[in-house]
This record gives C-alpha cells, structure tokens and sequence, in this order.
C-alpha cells in the first residue's frame, strides 16, 4: 500500500511544474501516429479482403459437397434449373452469388483467376 501511495506522490511531485506539452511534441506525436495509421489501414483492409475471399471459396466448396449429396441421394442428373431450385430451398438471400459451372459451384462476386497457365511467368 505504501509503494503505491509512494509513486503516486512522485508522479506528481514530477509533473507539478510541468505546464503540458509543446507543439513540437504534439505535433511529433501525430506524425507517429500518422504513420502508424498509414501502414496498418491498408493491411488490415487487404486482410479483410482477402477473408472475404476466403469465406466465399469454403462457402462454395460447401454448397458443392451439399448439391453433389442432393444429386446422389435423390438420383438426379444436374440441371441450371435444379441448381436454382436447391438454391432456393437451402439459401434464401444469397442463389445469385453462387452458380454451377463445370461440376463446381463458384463465386460470381469473387471469381477464381484461373487464367495464368503452368510454366508461364505473369506479366509484372
């Protein structure tokens, strides 16, 4: 209990001549933080960015195992119109971000890139 009633009274003891701070340090310490503003917004929005990425990808791989389960268990062969309708009856306000192409569902608000073939150096 005394320690702490010790360092109370030396932190005012310290700061009971002092009259604030000076422009110069104001002014520095919002250059830092400046700084710090302008590296970790545009890392955290690249993170948000590509978690939104992410979650579709899951969503879509499973929407695919839950639609290919439906297809087998009901024995039905695919058809844009049974897409729509499973769609419909499993999600309610999302059936035009996702479509059934080439045996997978995909994104339509975050398309694979698939256009850089194997051996190929993308153009910088």
């Amino acid at each position: 209990m005394n320690r702490t009633k010790g360092f109370k009274q030396r932190f005012q003891k310290s700061f009971a001549n002092s009259k604030g701070l000076t422009l110069v340090e104001l002014l520095a310490v919002l250059a830092i933080m400046g700084l710090v503003a302008g590296i970790a917004i545009p890392s955290v929005h690249s993170t948000l960015a590509k978690a939104k990425v992410d979650i579709c990808e899951l969503n879509a791989t499973q929407l695919e195992k839950m639609y290919e389960s439906h297809l087998i268990a009901n024995d039905l062969e695919h058809t844009d119109q049974l897409f729509v309708t499973f769609m419909k009856a499993n999600l309610d306000d999302s059936t035009e971000d996702y479509r059934y192409f080439d045996g997978e569902v995909q994104c339509t608000i975050h398309p694979k890139d698939n256009t850089e073939k194997e051996g190929e150096v993308p153009y910088l």
